[in-house]
């Protein structure tokens, strides 16, 4: 459905029928749960650490190291973080924990290696 369709359905609708729309994609959806949290109350900071603790543990879980580390889901992560419209040094300073804990995964993956 394009936007456009969208539009012309919402405005068809009461005003409490769009509020209960928003209601009900606040409950089917994470990522909708999300954006709205971030929304309302926008904390760039707090935001930013939970989301760099997502890309630490995709390089360095709880146990052990990764033996496949992720990037599409860091940059799935970062690519979210930057459509919520959060700051761009935030989502430039997200894009740097990717690129830090990379290098970081592939200098202890040689040094357990003995190199």
């Amino acid at each position: 459905m394009s936007k456009a369709k969208l539009k012309k359905h919402l405005l068809a609708l009461s005003k409490e029928e769009i509020i209960n729309v928003v209601l009900d994609l606040y409950d089917a959806r994470t990522e909708a749960k999300a954006y709205f949290e971030f929304y309302l109350t926008p904390d760039c900071t707090a935001e930013l650490e939970k989301l760099r603790m997502h890309i630490v543990h995709e390089f360095f879980p709880v146990r052990g190291l990764s033996e496949n580390p992720s990037f599409a889901k860091c940059k799935k992560i970062v690519t979210d973080f930057a459509k919520m419209q959060a700051y761009p040094d935030c989502v430039a300073d997200l894009m740097l924990t990717v690129t830090e804990q990379g290098n970081k995964c592939s200098y202890v993956r040689l040094l357990r290696r003995g190199v």
